[in-house]
């Protein structure tokens, strides 16, 4: 005998064909790994890529602000709190973009 009332439906247990595709598709990419992984060997060590992006990054940073203190321009990016470890990430994403 049904004991659920009319209105709510029975579970089936059963996905969709288009949601199946879905999760497939999903899982294959959350699955895959990289074929190897993104360092580079300095004499013998292996040293992550995003370790040198982010001293890229920094020193960018160390010569935009020379360059702001000797001409002077250095209230173009205040608060300096906020704008120079902004800055050193933008570089560092940006040498990561033009370098891997």
């Amino acid at each position: 005998m049904n004991t659920l009332p009319p209105c709510v439906p029975r579970p089936h247990g059963r996905l969709p064909r288009g949601a199946k595709a879905l999760a497939g598709a999903l899982a294959g990419l959350l699955l895959a790994g990289c074929k190897q992984a993104p360092s580079i060997s300095v004499i013998g060590a292996y040293f992550p890529d995003w370790l040198f992006c982010a001293i890229a990054g920094v020193l960018l940073t160390f010569l935009v602000r020379a360059v702001l203190l000797r001409t002077q321009r250095t209230a173009w990016l205040r608060p300096w709190v906020l704008s120079y470890p902004l800055l050193a990430l933008l570089f560092s994403l940006l040498s990561w973009l033009v370098f891997f």
